[in-house]
């Protein structure tokens, strides 16, 4: 009973070991990935900054929401 046992625990720490390994081969294969990852968006927001500084974030209707859009007061009747 005890030879099983010990079979047991070295067989299920082999395979834990085995996981550890290819999680970690695997995490390694994703890093440069992850790493191109934030390389692209730090020049993208470092691009959009540098336009909307030159003025093109005129031309993007969603950063500037026009003031007519928001009224300041409540319109208390209506022309026709």
């Amino acid at each position: 009973m005890d030879i099983l046992c010990r079979k047991s625990v070295l067989v299920s720490f082999s395979l834990a070991w085995n996981l550890a390994i290819l999680t970690r081969a695997f995490s390694y294969l994703l890093e440069p990935l992850v790493l191109l990852d934030n390389d692209l968006l730090n020049f993208l927001n470092f691009l959009i900054r540098f336009l909307s500084g030159l003025g093109a974030s005129i031309f993007v209707p969603s950063l500037n929401v026009a003031k007519v859009e928001m009224p300041k007061s409540i319109p208390t009747e209506l022309s026709v």
